[in-house]
């Protein structure tokens, strides 16, 4: 049985409260029986989706249900990440309290634990929200229970098999991109705008090829594993790999998957080195077998052995090819010779030994002759010059990299830096800027010299919305990186332009932190002293270990630990008046 507490002003404060001189014969949960949407098969929920749906339900801030009632030991930023729907720690404590406080058993399906042992956690998942906008709508048609599919939050997973087109990953009002977890989150609607998410497109579908196969291979290795129930085996998935590896020689393997670190992740599974999906999914593309069938060791088909074998080159070929390498007079390193011949390096320097010396002192005369071939900087005849390039180069809005404008200017990057510092780190930063996505105007001033980008701006409905945020801070502090992500703006740009008002808020969380560990206080008192009461009831000393193990948390910390000897104080219990007892 629930009830609302308001003391203190807690507006989501519930408390579990036992029912006193009664029989209970039904289950009692903690929170309401919430079935998730589809625990098997490809539109398995994700565990993320159900928390949203579930603090929905309760009428709380997702914030709320996190970090006060889910589990107190986690904070709300690291569930909020992507990999809240992973399989590490937080994702087991999580579902096991679900399980515990809901009523609910099997729901593994909705993370990724089932594939722990073959997959690595790197780029597993999506950084933002993927949604399909056919998909949500037909939810909202049919039972209206809208929610997140864990297929949607995997990468590779770009493109609905059920009605041909690309997932969106962007509000079509504000163009803002969504959170994992945010604080208001509705299933369906924008965290910023707050507009429905599935609005009518007119897009043409897309035609990729590669991102059909990858979507295609996600949904059915979820269907398949989700359905059955069962863990993938990483043994099956490690003889996969040596059959594959066996039946290719090197080089053949190495042409067919292109690049060589693929290859080294299948001849070095077997040292507890786990691939990533998408890797697998770039093997599976490759090699044409289907990722259920890399994952269970069944129904692999390799080709049969004489269309494994690859052309190899004449020696009239390779010396032909060698000389016209040696007579263009380009740079021509070992290692794309020996790609392009199909043969390893060793085996071209010890058949071609005069031809490949050629080519090397080749290789050196050319760089030397690169390195040489620009101009001495003269400063009345190139200062003007390159000054103004440099500043067409500022105020582009695409990167310009250094390496680029030496070689426009014919001129060495250390002289560029030398001679003008300013332009150069502001060529530097507004690189740097624009690979981040940090969308600021630069203002270039008259003389050559000198730039700079605009800096203070105040925009009003930010101000307001920041008052209104330092307004509602009572009990429970709010961190500053989750308010500029709800506003929509950089937490740099905020602290910068916004100082005063945050200033005030970190003031306000300060003292919500000192409330919040006040009222933890309070409530492991109270356990404290229960504990100790039981203790003494049943004839047993009272003693920090037993205390610890009937509270489950530490009690030596001085505030804890001098009270509870008041308290045994207070009572009057010493240890030699249970000596006699065991």
């Amino acid at each position: 049985m629930t009830k609302y507490n308001s003391e203190n002003g807690d507006k989501y404060n519930v408390i579990l409260t036992d029912f006193e001189n009664e029989e209970i014969s039904f289950p009692v949960t903690k929170f309401y029986n919430l079935q998730p949407k589809f625990i098997r098969g490809k539109d398995v929920e994700c565990l993320s989706s159900y928390l949203i749906r579930l603090a929905t339900i309760h009428n709380v801030a997702t914030s709320e249900l996190i970090n006060e009632i889910v589990n107190p030991e986690y904070k709300y930023t690291q569930l909020k990440r992507p990999h809240i729907n992973g399989y590490g720690q937080i994702t087991k404590d999580v579902l096991l309290l679900v399980k515990m406080n809901c009523g609910l058993s099997k729901i593994d399906n909705l993370s990724m634990i089932n594939y722990q042992n073959v997959f690595s956690k790197v780029n597993m998942f999506k950084n933002y929200k993927a949604w399909c906008v056919s998909c949500l709508n037909e939810m909202k048609i049919n039972d209206g229970i809208v929610y997140g599919k864990l297929i949607w939050t995997l990468n590779g997973y770009d493109y609905c098999q059920n009605h041909s087109n690309e997932l969106e990953t962007q509000c079509r009002n504000c163009g803002k991109q969504q959170n994992i977890i945010s604080n208001n989150d509705k299933s369906g609607y924008c965290q910023y705008c707050h507009v429905w998410l599935a609005r009518a497109t007119e897009e043409p579908l897309v035609e990729d090829h590669e991102k059909k196969y990858y979507s295609t291979q996600i949904e059915n290795m979820i269907e398949f594993f989700n359905s059955k129930g069962c863990v993938v085996n990483r043994d099956d998935v490690k003889q996969s790999f040596l059959a594959i590896r066996n039946h290719y020689n090197k080089t053949t393997l190495m042409e067919l998957l292109e690049y060589k670190l693929t290859f080294n992740l299948l001849t070095s599974f077997s040292y507890n080195k786990l691939p990533s999906l998408n890797v697998m999914l770039y093997i599976s593309y490759k090699l044409k077998i289907p990722l259920i069938n890399l994952l269970t060791n069944d129904g692999i088909e390799l080709p049969s052995r004489h269309e494994k074998s690859i052309v190899s080159f004449s020696d009239s070929y390779i010396e032909r090819y060698l000389l016209e390498v040696l007579n263009k007079n380009i740079y021509k390193g070992r290692e794309n010779i020996a790609a392009k011949l199909r043969m390893s390096k060793k085996t071209l320097i010890k058949k071609y030994p005069e031809l490949m010396k050629k080519i090397d002192k080749n290789n050196q005369e050319f760089k030397k002759s690169s390195n040489n071939n620009s101009i001495h900087f003269d400063k009345e005849r190139d200062h003007t010059r390159v000054s103004e390039y440099l500043i067409q180069c500022i105020n582009s809005t695409e990167v310009t990299p250094i390496r680029k404008i030496s070689i426009d200017l014919n001129i060495n990057t250390t002289t560029i830096r030398e001679r003008f510092p300013k332009l150069y780190s502001l060529i530097k930063e507004k690189n740097k800027l624009i690979t981040d996505n940090k969308n600021l105007e630069f203002e270039i001033m008259n003389k050559v010299e000198y730039a700079r980008y605009s800096t203070h701006r105040v925009d009003k409905n930010i101000e307001e919305r920041l008052y209104e945020i330092l307004s509602t801070i009572s009990n429970t502090p709010k961190p500053l990186k989750e308010i500029a992500t709800e506003i929509g703006i950089t937490y740099r740009k905020m602290e910068h332009n916004y100082k005063e008002i945050l200033d005030l808020i970190k003031i306000k969380n300060s003292e919500a932190r000192e409330i919040k560990r006040e009222r933890l206080f309070k409530r492991r008192k109270l356990l404290i002293q229960n504990a100790v009461d039981e203790l003494n009831e049943i004839g047993k000393y009272p003693s920090f270990a037993a205390v610890e193990s009937k509270v489950h948390f530490c009690i030596s910390s001085p505030k804890l630990s001098a009270f509870y000897i008041q308290y045994l104080q207070q009572l009057g219990i010493r240890r030699e008046n249970f000596r006699g007892n065991k």
